[in-house]
């Protein structure tokens, strides 16, 4: 039975044992008029007790613009997700992939009201691989291209209730197809 108050149960995340997850980081939001900007950094440190074991390559970090012109907008980004950011949460999805890491790219989207309860979306998603060195454990590389883009259609029916009908395609170019599927059984081998 451990006595110093930390955990004796590991897990293994990329060949090191650790039982802790040290997350810390932070998001700017300004509005002047009808421009906003925002960004945001944070860092996922893994730890065996209070010994780091893994600090490197664990960060994401975000860029948005955006502007509202009343019943139309637009917004664009840039965003980085190193291979060993490990933070719990959502921070994207890209086809059937939740929370990807080892990305960087670009991302575009934007409304338009077609009336007083009938909106349209639209947009965009173009990332590559970060880093070729954690191609083998992310499927991603430096090669790899990832293309996405979605428009929907939401009926705002009452201020507690919409319906949407929507369309996404994500296309994958040079994806280690058994890195993905490892990925969507859970890990599993």
């Amino acid at each position: 039975m451990p006595t110093s108050g930390y955990s004796d149960t590991d897990i293994n995340v990329g060949g090191n044992a650790a039982d802790r997850l040290a997350v810390y980081g932070g998001d700017l939001k300004f509005t002047f008029g009808k421009i906003g900007l925002d960004g945001g950094y944070s860092k996922s440190d893994l730890q065996e007790n209070t010994t780091n074991v893994n600090n490197q390559d664990d960060a994401a970090w975000y860029v948005n613009a955006k502007y509202d012109g009343g019943r139309w907008g637009l917004k664009g980004g840039y965003r980085t997700v190193e291979a060993n950011y490990l933070a719990p949460g959502d921070w994207g999805q890209l086809g059937v992939l939740r929370n990807p890491t080892n990305i960087k790219g670009f991302n575009v989207g934007g409304h338009l009201d077609l009336g007083n309860a009938l909106t349209l979306h639209a947009g965009g998603e173009w990332d590559k691989g970060n880093d070729d060195a954690f191609g083998p454990t992310t499927g991603f590389d430096t090669g790899t291209d990832i293309n996405k883009w979605n428009v929907d259609l939401t009926y705002h029916v009452n201020p507690n209730l919409s319906l949407m009908v929507g369309y996404e395609d994500t296309e994958f170019t040079n994806l280690d197809p058994a890195v993905v599927a490892t990925s969507l059984n859970g890990g599993a081998s």
